[in-house]
């Protein structure tokens, strides 16, 4: 059973190659699992971090009858308060993206060309996974 090292910044993580077989998918499972929790990870393997959901945008002014300077105060709080968090949830799709691409890439990387050709149009690391599963018998 060959291995690789995958490298996460400064950790090293070992993963086996997955045997074209499937001989040794409780090992690479399990190490896998192991690696991607090492970093805090695993939640995009089991699918309980998903793809942060947009904050909602304000509601509109109406235009008649023209709203008062209370309204539209109370709008410009809601607008800024959007932008805020537009920009934060921003930065959490790049975060998230990030990761997913990093999980991906490490089933990817561990995994015989031929299961990677069944893999390989999974977006999402969690499909990406449990399509592997289904392709490797226990």
């Amino acid at each position: 059973m060959s291995s690789s090292e995958t490298k996460f910044g400064k950790d090293y993580l070992c993963v086996p190659r997955l045997d074209v077989s499937g001989a040794n998918w409780i090992i690479y499972k399990d190490r896998l699992q192991f690696a991607a929790d090492a970093r805090g990870y695993l939640d995009h393997i089991d699918s309980t971090k998903t793809i942060p959901i947009p904050p909602a945008a304000p509601t509109l002014l109406p235009s008649s009858p023209s709203p008062n300077a209370a309204a539209l105060t109370a709008h410009a709080k809601e607008e800024k308060k959007y932008k805020e968090d537009l920009a934060k949830h921003e930065k959490e799709v790049v975060t998230w993206k990030c990761v997913e691409g990093i999980i991906k890439q490490l089933i990817a990387g561990m995994t015989p060309d031929s299961l990677f050709i069944k893999l390989r149009h999974s977006t999402i690391a969690h499909t990406m996974w449990t399509t592997l599963g289904k392709q490797v018998p226990e």
